[in-house]
């Protein structure tokens, strides 16, 4: 019996490419500053935004 080959998205399109991952993105910065036991962790980038905004030529 064959089996049958079949081609499953990759993990990139499944998070749903750029648009996705940076809204994944943006959830998670937005949960741990709400969230007061890492809060502390992120409050350096928060008071520098330009850290948390993506570098040109650092994504695929």
């Amino acid at each position: 019996m064959k089996q049958k080959i079949t081609h499953n998205p990759s993990f990139y399109t499944r998070l749903g490419e750029k648009s996705g991952i940076s809204a994944l993105v943006d959830d998670i910065v937005v949960a741990r500053m709400n969230n007061p036991v890492v809060r502390y962790r992120f409050q350096p980038d928060r008071d520098q935004t330009e850290n948390l905004k993506c570098k040109q030529g650092i994504h695929r």
